[in-house]
């Protein structure tokens, strides 16, 4: 099947499930980094009051963090700084202005301590083809989230529609959140294999529990726009003209049910993004497309994983990828996490000329030191980065999480 027919396969299925969702509010699918999901997990900590207020009178419930990140090697590339650091305000609300609809929104302000921050430390330092930090860039104000979702069929369907994070729906898992879980790309969505829109896109997405345990879910968003808050009118206008698109579609089985899809999760997710975009890293302009497979599941306190991908075109860092790994709960003291995980990729070589073996690995430990504060110690091993001289790397890095 060619490359155009499946991302039209792809489109169609993901707009013919979009009109049947709609679920019952306080049915949540999606990751855990979710707006939604990280709202309700906050709620551990002691409430404060007039939050309370607000969301029993007005249905609008609110929470914020401050997430700080450092991270430093002493193997890194000759001529590049040592270390990076930066951090990330996040306040975010869920208003259920409807019985089965909500309002949903994240404003963030990320910024750099240093004079480069850490999102591009693992290709520009480290010379790895993938990212040690993601999601901790110097952009500064924007908007991630802006969308509603609808919920209708018993809390079986649901569809979201706005500004949205294609990494809130698509390929997760439990331990996928760069924030307090793997910070490296290749352990986080798309495994390193996936194209990825910025992380605050225009388009719409759409999930139907199929049965009790397996559902479908599918997504188109905007490839072409930017994050930056002054560009949100501009990306509406791509969006609908521009034609340059990231399409995708999931099936997949899950044991804890329609609330929380991630955990005991089996899913294989197919994904077409559209060529002549800046995260095209050539100028053929050719589209991207991969499928991606993930398996997870709680055994006790552990919960194993294995993950990975293949992908064509550009835009990907690797063009195959396979982890595995495992998260183990509760390892000194409740509510700590201990992440351990290997990764294998082939470079991509349309993005970094070489199509070598590179080999990742990371170890990170969640430390919930009060109700409000997690310290998160990492640290990463890189062999045979894509454009290093060094065989061997290591990486320390720490994020410090408070909860407000």
């Amino acid at each position: 099947m060619s490359i155009k027919m499946k991302s039209a396969v792809a489109l169609a299925i993901s707009l013919a499930i979009s009109p049947l969702a709609f679920a019952k509010d306080g049915q949540k699918v999606g990751s855990p980094d979710s707006t939604e999901h990280v709202i309700e997990d906050n709620k551990h900590a002691p409430r404060i009051s007039v939050k309370e207020r607000l969301e029993e009178d007005y249905g609008l419930s609110l929470s914020a963090d401050y997430i700080a990140f450092g991270t430093t090697s002493g193997d890194t590339m000759e001529g590049t700084d040592d270390s990076a650091a930066s951090g990330v305000f996040r306040l975010m609300g869920s208003w259920a202005a409807t019985e089965n609809g909500s309002l949903n929104f994240k404003i963030e302000h990320r910024h750099a301590y240093t004079d480069e921050a850490p999102k591009m430390y693992g290709i520009n330092n480290i010379g790895m083809a993938s990212l040690s930090g993601a999601a901790f860039n110097d952009q500064g104000a924007r908007v991630t989230n802006l969308y509603w979702r609808q919920n209708f069929n018993d809390g079986n369907t649901v569809v979201w529609a706005g500004f949205m994070d294609i990494t809130d729906y698509l390929d997760a898992y439990a331990q996928a959140s760069p924030w307090t879980d793997f910070s490296n790309l290749v352990f986080s969505t798309g495994s390193g294999t996936m194209a990825l829109p910025d992380d605050a896109a225009f388009g719409m997405a759409a999930a139907h529990m199929i049965t009790e345990n397996v559902y479908v879910l599918g997504g188109i968003a905007d490839a072409s726009g930017m994050s930056d808050m002054d560009e949100m009118s501009d990306n509406v206008d791509k969006f609908l003209n521009d034609e340059k698109h990231h399409k995708s579609i999931e099936l997949g089985y899950t044991g804890a049910g329609k609330s929380r899809i991630y955990l005991d999760n089996v899913h294989v997710t197919y994904w077409h993004q559209d060529g002549g975009t800046r995260h095209d890293n050539n100028a053929s302009g050719d589209d991207s497309e991969g499928v991606n497979f993930s398996a997870s599941f709680i055994m006790g306190k552990w919960m194993p994983f294995i993950r990975g991908g293949v992908a064509e075109g550009s835009a990907p860092m690797l063009e195959q990828s396979l982890s595995i790994g495992t998260g183990y709960y509760g390892l000194l003291k409740e509510g700590d996490t201990l992440g351990v995980a290997a990764n294998w990729g082939k470079v991509n070589k349309e993005a970094f000329g070489t199509d070598q073996d590179q080999y990742i690995g990371q170890v990170y430990y969640k430390i919930p030191v009060t109700d409000y504060l997690q310290l998160i110690p990492d640290v990463q091993y890189v062999r045979n980065g894509a454009i290093s001289n060094e065989e061997d790397q290591v990486i320390f890095g720490l994020r410090a999480r408070i909860i407000l």
